[in-house]
């Protein structure tokens, strides 16, 4: 069965181009993948792609947003968006440092799970990195 969602991950991925190798897409985006089973009940539909990065430091942070700004991405600065959320060209991207203190919020499954993650090819031949152990899909 085809995610409803893998849409939007793959253009997300293909706006991030080499910096999405940096990235482990997480949430409702990416979990549709994880799903072999014709009869599994349906994904829900999300707007936004999820991803954690292994930024540990500010400066990391910080060259990372210039990718994302080079690639065309903005910080989306409307009120009710979280402090991790970019757009560009239709992509809601949510992306998450491992280190809590960067933005001021965290989750302490983000690092262990950025270590743990696997590759997954999606049928348009890209590789990319997400979460694939059952503790953490659950906990981030």
């Amino acid at each position: 069965m085809k995610s409803p969602n893998l849409d939007i991950l793959i253009a997300a991925v293909r706006l991030l181009g080499s910096i999405a190798d940096e990235m482990v897409f997480v949430g409702g985006c990416a979990t549709g993948l994880l799903l072999t089973d014709p009869a599994a009940p349906s994904i829900r539909v999300t707007e936004d792609v999820d991803a954690i990065v292994e930024a540990t430091t500010l400066r990391k942070y910080y060259h990372l947003a210039d990718g994302l700004r080079k690639r065309g991405f903005i910080e989306d600065m409307t009120p009710e968006a979280p402090i991790c959320r970019w757009r560009a060209k239709g992509v809601v991207l949510d992306v998450m440092p491992t280190n809590p203190e960067i933005l001021g919020f965290g989750n302490r499954w983000f690092g262990p799970a950025a270590v743990e993650a696997v590759h997954i090819e999606l049928y348009s031949g890209r590789l990319i990195c997400m979460v694939w152990r059952h503790e953490y899909l659950f906990k981030l």
